[in-house]
């Protein structure tokens, strides 16, 4: 706050003034506290949320401000990063077989195209995610791109998720620079594409082996049943069969033709199997989920014996030269202690979270299939045999010749029905093979013009500002919390319960030449306690002291504006500077401390000497001497007393400044015989504790007649003040003074 010289307009003054001169009480005085009602609830939660906002808006602006930058500083030093996106559609790509006659059955006529339909139905995205991380997908990107690095290290550097509520993908990598970045999210997609088609098409590839394999063979004996037949019936002259022996023929042949059809079927799926079985060899079972990682503790442990290592080492430097034996054991643990840390890892796993995966069980459930489906055929073969034997029987009544003949006619028939079947089998297997697509499309490559950079500057200022504005609200608050300061009136009065006879607001050169209504507040504030000070005894008071709990609180520019205020009402007042180990007054007036109190206590100089007239009409001022050894003993000589007698004999009011109450008893002594002792309290400043000490102190000394407290130093709003324009407009500008707000 500032001390304010009072405007000479005297008589003006004293009629507004008398009009404002009420007796102090806890609920009303200058800018009295709101005693408010149940309806003001709300708004008094409201008004003591903004305080805190309003008090705290520094260290608030302080926090926003530094974290702010840090997330600025860390966005423009950290190393970019390029991040590249390449998305894909998964689904049931299928073949072109899948889309004809058998697929709207569902089946197709060979059991390997139904397996396939059906893991190509099936996949799910945690499928095609453990697909594009598994480390021969990585290998042979870092082989397409021609990249520097290993599977792993190149796994850490993509990311990933499916879009949500789609069957799409989003594969995001990242690299130094927007080039390599692009090339290795696109050869990522390239890569999975085409070995997701290796994989739907692998099985269809060993079933064409196998069948190509076994084609020759049928058509070789094809050929040599037709021909036995056709020789047969030349040398023999034989018509044709009756319709009984016939019908007979047919059912052996077909019986025959269903065992062709069941071991043609079987091979397929063992072959199948096989290719299925290659690929759960060369797979892992399980993946990992999550990696939860960790600071090593041991490393820790290990820096701080380094640090404390160091410290000793540097002392015993210090002391003894480098080939002492304390020195060189010192180096040695030292040393000992670099080639531990050396060894550490940084980080330690503490939860490792393993997951089934999705490909693997999907295989060995398609395993599983197969080989009931090469159980059901052997069974449905061995059956068959049975069936065979019986209708053979029939066969065996035959004269020699139709015998002979039916014979070679179903050779011929089960010939031409196998390699038939072979024929449509091989068909079916090269339209799988050549049409089965991948269920995975890219639908939008990477572009090095299309990446988006890491940090990012914008998104991480917006995303700062918010958490910074969170961090600067709670720190707010968390001070507030701790802070054991006395903040404003309301929480003067419930912390002390000391009577508030005005509060002083907070001024510094800047406001004051930017607010003139907080001058005109100010001045208010010292008129509104000349007029407590008349009213708040029974007996007239004519000597005062002005004390505060601790350094820093104001206590001596409240005095001087006080006595500059009652000068105005009381033409005759002195003031006197009590505080003989911290003198200030002289300097705020401009006048000389060469003589003074403490001078008249020891009689070296008589009062009426060394009294200094002011700029001010109607104020005199005592300046505090020399600094005596020991203050105290003179302020409990007798000559206080007598030399108190004589200034009231010559003035209307005196008004000590006296030292502050923490760890001194000057302020006691002089407060015991004086009228009455006004205690100074710092809004924001004063710690509550040490007020609660001083009150202690000031209650238990005899003599003390504490009037009350002086808040300085509060936050004032425009809207505050009832006399804001009214002493605006009555007022002359005032002069220049000084900033003083921590004496």
């Amino acid at each position: 706050m500032v001390f304010l010289p009072f405007f000479s307009h005297s008589s003006l003054t004293r009629n507004r003034m008398f009009k404002l001169m009420e007796p102090p009480t806890e609920s009303s005085g200058p800018r009295a506290l709101n005693s408010g009602g149940s309806g003001l609830t709300s708004d008094n939660d409201f008004n003591s949320i903004f305080s805190v906002l309003s008090r705290r808006r520094l260290a608030m602006l302080a926090i926003f401000t530094t974290f702010l930058m840090a997330v600025g500083f860390f966005t423009l030093t950290a190393p970019k990063k390029y991040v590249a996106t390449v998305t894909f559609i998964a689904g049931n790509g299928g073949s072109t077989l899948s889309q004809g006659s058998n697929a709207s059955a569902g089946v197709s006529s060979i059991p390997i195209l139904n397996a396939l339909l059906a893991i190509n139905g099936g996949q799910s995205p945690e499928t095609y995610i453990a697909l594009l991380q598994e480390r021969p997908l990585a290998a042979a990107v870092i082989q397409d791109v021609g990249l520097d690095s290993s599977p792993r290290a190149l796994l850490s550097h993509i990311n990933v998720q499916p879009v949500t509520n789609t069957a799409m993908l989003a594969l995001k990598a990242w690299w130094t620079d927007p080039q390599t970045a692009a090339r290795i999210a696109n050869s990522f997609a390239t890569v999975f594409v085409e070995r997701e088609r290796d994989l739907i098409s692998g099985q269809s590839r060993s079933a064409l082996e196998f069948i190509t394999k076994q084609l020759p063979a049928a058509q070789a004996n094809l050929r040599r049943a037709s021909a036995d037949l056709a020789a047969y019936q030349v040398a023999h002259s034989l018509a044709d069969i009756n319709v009984q022996t016939q019908t007979t023929l047919n059912t052996v042949s077909g019986i025959e033709s269903r065992i062709a059809q069941n071991q043609v079927d079987a091979g397929q799926a063992q072959a199948q199997l096989a290719s299925v079985s290659g690929q759960l060899g060369s797979m892992a079972s399980t993946i990992q989920g999550s990696l939860l990682l960790a600071k090593n503790p041991v490393l820790a442990q290990l820096q701080d014996q380094l640090s404390q290592t160091t410290i000793q080492l540097q002392a015993l430097s210090h002391r003894y030269t480098e080939n002492h034996p304390q020195v060189i054991a010192m180096r040695g643990r030292q040393a000992e202690l670099e080639r531990q840390i050396a060894q550490q890892q940084t980080t330690v796993t503490l939860n490792n979270n393993i997951v089934p995966n999705p490909l693997y069980q999907q295989l060995n459930q398609q395993a599983a299939t197969l080989r009931a489906q090469i159980a059901g055929d052997k069974a449905q073969v061995s059956l068959l045999n049975n069936q065979l034997a019986s209708s053979s029987q029939s066969l065996k009544r035959l004269p020699v010749e139709a015998l002979k003949l039916a014979d070679l006619k179903r050779q011929a028939t089960l010939a031409e029905n196998i390699y038939n079947a072979l024929q449509q089998k091989q068909s079916e297997a090269i339209i799988s093979k050549t049409t089965s697509l991948s269920d995975v499309a890219v639908t939008e490559t990477a572009s090095p013009d299309d990446v988006a950079v890491k940090p990012d500057v914008r998104f991480n200022l917006l995303v700062g500002s918010i958490v910074g504005l969170f961090l600067a609200l709670s720190g707010a608050f968390v001070l507030e919390l701790f802070d054991r300061s006395i903040k404003d009136e309301k929480a003067a009065l419930q912390e002390l319960g000391l009577p508030i006879l005005t509060t002083v607001p907070k001024i510094t050169a800047k406001r004051r030449a930017a607010l003139p209504w907080l001058r005109a507040v100010t001045i208010e504030s010292f008129i509104m306690l000349v007029s407590a000070l008349r009213y708040s005894s029974d007996r007239q008071l004519r000597s005062f002291a002005l004390t505060s709990p601790m350094q820093g609180d104001g206590k001596s520019t409240i005095a001087l504006n006080t006595a500059v205020a009652m000068a105005e009402v009381r033409p005759k007042v002195l003031l006197v500077d009590g505080d003989m180990r911290r003198p200030t007054l002289h300097e705020k007036l401009q006048l000389k401390n060469t003589l003074g109190f403490s001078d008249v206590l020891v009689n070296n100089a008589s009062l009426s000497s060394v009294i200094q007239q002011t700029r001010y009409s109607g104020l005199d001022f005592l300046p505090s001497g020399f600094g005596p050894p020991n203050a105290f003993r003179l302020l409990e000589s007798p000559r206080f007393l007598s030399a108190l007698a004589e200034m009231l004999e010559s003035y209307d009011a005196v008004i000590f400044d006296t030292p502050a109450i923490a760890g001194m008893l000057d302020a006691l002594t002089i407060a015991s015989k004086v009228d009455g002792t006004l205690l100074v309290v710092s809004a924001g400043v004063t710690d509550t504790r040490a007020t609660k000490r001083a009150l202690y102190r000031l209650e238990n000394t005899t003599g003390v007649s504490l009037l009350g407290m002086i808040l300085n130093q509060t936050e004032l709003r425009r809207n505050e003040g009832a006399y804001n324009n009214y002493y605006i407009d009555a007022m002359a500008p005032l002069p220049l003074a000084e900033d003083t707000q921590a004496v």
